[in-house]
């Protein structure tokens, strides 16, 4: 995206029937390697079982992420130097019966960066804005899935955004995807992006790809993961 690649691997497991925890571990930089980031994140998550009959299960999770930052500036005004900073986001999801569930997150609730500027030798904190994702999920049928989010402002630099998609399952071992995402109620004209994707489902090995098309034609992003199950 923009130049810049994205390497992510993660861990997710349960520690009980309640509780379910995960790593995940990002490196970030662009190809000339002038700004690369680091991330590491654990989480952990409590899904509320033991409730009235009324009240469908609803989880509660949290994750704390630690990032490290390296800035190479080419020219020779420019600024280069590090950053080590730390961030929480904590979210909720309800399933509402067995084909809607609906979730919010709050994430960089707070972040927090401490950069050190080795052009001028300087070190100063540098707070980090956070912000609110809010959607659901419909299951319709056994074999087609929409989901709905949005990216809620909280503060006035920050645009809407909503996005949705669609997903067909086709004989339980192959999955069609399409979605569109675009930001609202903004003064700047902005691209819709649309986004065209496929999984393939081998029991424990799960392999997804996906390709972003964006209408202003800046940029094309490619993603390919691999999940695999023990």
């Amino acid at each position: 995206r923009f130049g810049i690649d994205n390497i992510a691997a993660t861990y997710v497991n349960k520690a009980t029937r309640e509780i379910g925890f995960g790593h995940a571990l990002l490196y970030s930089a662009d190809r000339d390697h002038l700004m690369t980031e680091l991330y590491f994140v654990s989480a952990v998550a409590y899904k509320f079982i033991h409730l009235p009959s009324f009240i469908r299960p609803f989880s509660l999770g949290a994750s704390l992420k630690v990032a490290s930052t390296r800035v190479k500036g080419t020219m020779e005004d420019s600024p280069s130097g590090t950053a080590l900073g730390i961030g929480l986001d904590l979210g909720f999801l309800w399933e509402i019966n067995d084909q809607i569930r609906y979730g919010f997150l709050f994430k960089n609730l707070p972040l927090l960066n401490r950069w050190k500027n080795e052009s001028t030798n300087k070190s100063y904190f540098e707070p980090g804005a956070a912000t609110l994702h809010m959607g659901g999920s419909f299951k319709a049928g056994y074999t087609t899935f929409l989901i709905a989010e949005g990216q809620i402002p909280l503060g006035k630099e920050q645009a809407w955004v909503m996005s949705g998609g669609i997903e067909q399952e086709i004989f339980r071992v192959i999955f069609i995807r399409a979605g569109l995402q675009k930001e609202i109620f903004s003064e700047i004209k902005n691209a819709w992006k649309v986004t065209s994707g496929f999984g393939i489902n081998f029991n424990k090995f799960i392999l997804d790809g996906s390709y972003e098309y964006n209408t202003n034609k800046m940029f094309d992003v490619i993603n390919v993961s691999l999940k695999i199950g023990i």
